[in-house]
């Protein structure tokens, strides 16, 4: 385990990095915020011992930008007797813990042994998926709208690592125009024209409701195939609805298509993904999203 430790106090700082290295743990030490985001930056830390008060950049300044980029790595904050105020501003900022001052070797070791735990079954577990040659995974969605996002949320967690961070928001956003459509235009049968008309006039969700007072239509379902691969994720996306003219969709760019909401979802969904193709009569989207590069 690669451990950062960055405290501007010596004494604390050379007692926590002899606990530290004792444990056999890879160490080094920073004298404040601006040295500690240097050394994160080439050192590559598991875990953060930060100091909350010291000169030039603060705990809370380092804490806050760490996390902007990055919520993986384990930041603990030193706190002394009087500070308490600014470690309940560290947790606002996501800290995993904090240790008072002045520094006990008991406390530091409690740290070190559960987070190495942690972290240890992280790599292990990133390795396992690292492994994977081939995963598939089959649901089915009801007609309703509302549930999609956590639909979605749990399409992305099976993705495990084969998607970058920075990447993530734009599959998310994109699988949800897309599983929505299946929904609407194809489950329920709903027309670009209706869909525009009924957003004009505040009645999307009283649309939706008239079509699922069809039996028939609310018996519908929207199945969705995934597959991981070595090249990267595959989903399928099927409803059970009539089929549709994919190739009239107009360009929402273009002309007063450019001030409506047609056809805009798959339009966008296109920058989201590597692929993306109906297939049939419409009733079938495959998207694939090349695997992030390790």
């Amino acid at each position: 385990m690669k451990v950062l430790i960055i405290e501007d106090d010596k004494v604390s700082c050379k007692k926590m990095q002899t606990i530290v290295a004792h444990q056999g743990h890879k160490t080094k030490t920073a004298k404040d915020g601006v040295h500690g985001l240097e050394l994160y930056n080439k050192f590559k830390p598991d875990l953060i011992f930060a100091d909350i008060q010291m000169p030039n950049m603060s705990g809370l300044e380092f804490l806050s930008t760490i996390r902007q980029t990055d919520n993986d790595v384990i930041i603990i904050i030193n706190t002394a007797f009087g500070s308490e105020e600014y470690a309940l501003k560290a947790f606002h900022l996501n800290a995993n813990n904090y240790i008072s001052k002045p520094i006990h070797f008991s406390e530091v070791l409690h740290h070190l042994k559960k987070y190495e735990a942690i972290i240890q079954e992280r790599t292990l577990n990133r390795e396992i998926e690292a492994m994977f040659i081939k995963r598939s995974y089959k649901l089915q969605v009801p007609n309703k709208i509302e549930q999609i996002p956590r639909v979605v949320d749990h399409l992305l967690t099976i993705t495990g690592d084969a998607i970058c961070q920075e990447e993530q928001l734009g599959v998310r956003l994109g699988l949800v125009e897309l599983i929505v459509n299946a929904v609407e235009h194809g489950n329920m049968g709903i027309t670009y024209d209706e869909k525009n008309k009924a957003i004009n006039h505040n009645r999307l969700d009283d649309l939706y409701q008239e079509r699922l007072d069809d039996p028939e239509i609310a018996a519908r379902r929207v199945k969705i195939n995934f597959e991981l691969s070595a090249r990267g994720c595959e989903w399928m996306i099927t409803d059970e609805g009539d089929g549709f003219d994919w190739k009239a969709i107009p360009d929402p760019t273009k002309g007063e298509k450019l001030r409506t909401l047609i056809g805009r979802g798959i339009f966008l969904s296109r920058f989201y993904f590597d692929e993306l193709e109906f297939i049939g009569t419409g009733n079938i989207i495959r998207i694939f999203k090349l695997k992030s590069v390790d």
